[in-house]
């Protein structure tokens, strides 16, 4: 989906961060995260280029990168849109590329040489994809505010105040990119905000809905979005749901999903086993 930039360490964690950006200014509570981004900010401005084996990859608008691994198995694998690098960055200011549409970050733990060897892999496959410009190091303190900013993805969102409908789809990984596509353009036809963080390794989607608090036709328009996001990762031959499971609000796409016969064997089960309907009422298959 967009063109490319990548970063790496031999802890193998990363973070997005612009040599000459300015670093955050840090407060007496400042965290250890906001320390490593700090540090690393400093280290890119002085133009230290270090490498671990960690990497980086950025992709612009309008360029899919088809990125392919090709039995290469990071791990760590993940994936984080514009929409988040521009929350974290008004949070921590860590100068992440908001003009990037997504931005991968990968880790490899294999024991030296291997190593190394599969980080330069890794790359390479990045690089194949577009990515424009690769950055290697050993600092443990860069690893770590590399991966910060996936860690941050949540909580940059949640100090906006407005209600964030937070869950999971999985598609398979090659057709990841495309799913972020036809994600897009669901927010676009339901009019609803949708940030977006991906384990990319598995396929596993995290599409976030935003809505104005107290605007419940909005409310009414993401869970009207996120039916048709279900129904695009069925599609696709993916599942409901890879790490949050199913509540209420998935149901029907698990009955999609199943179809009459596994659903009516859950029935015979739950049945069996609570034939008063005093388990979880109300919240069963049913």
């Amino acid at each position: 989906m967009h063109a490319g930039q990548s970063y790496l360490s031999p802890t193998n964690d990363m973070v997005a961060v612009r040599p000459g950006r300015d670093a955050a200014t840090l407060s007496p509570k400042a965290t250890a995260e906001d320390a490593a981004a700090r540090v690393l900010l400093d280290r890119l401005a002085e133009g230290h280029t270090t490498a671990f084996w960690d990497l980086w990859a950025i992709y612009r608008p309008h360029r899919d990168p088809q990125l392919r691994l090709h039995g290469l198995e990071p791990a760590i694998f993940e994936l984080i849109d514009r929409h988040c690098l521009a929350a974290i960055n008004d949070w921590k200011h860590m100068g992440l590329p908001e003009d990037a549409a997504v931005l991968l970050l990968a880790q490899t733990d294999v024991p030296e040489p291997a190593g190394e060897a599969q980080a330069e892999a890794i790359r390479a496959e990045f690089a194949a994809a577009s990515a424009t410009e690769t950055i290697m190091s050993t600092d443990p303190v860069e690893a770590e505010a590399l991966f910060a900013a996936r860690r941050l993805v949540f909580q940059a969102l949640e100090r906006r105040g407005d209600p964030i409908l937070t869950e999971d789809v999985c598609v398979p990984r090659g057709r990841l990119a495309e799913m972020l596509t036809r994600v897009e353009e669901i927010g676009a036809r339901h009019d609803t905000f949708i940030a977006n963080a991906a384990h990319a390794g598995d396929g596993n989607l995290h599409p976030l809905l935003i809505t104005p608090r107290g605007d419940e036709a909005a409310r009414k328009r993401a869970q009207a979005a996120f039916a048709e996001i279900i129904d695009v990762a069925l599609d696709m031959g993916g599942t409901v749901t890879g790490e949050h499971g199913i509540g209420l609000l998935k149901i029907d796409g698990m009955r999609k999903e199943l179809g009459p016969v596994v659903v009516g064997m859950q029935r015979a089960v739950k049945q069996a086993l609570d034939p008063q309907g005093i388990l979880n009422p109300g919240k069963s298959v049913g």
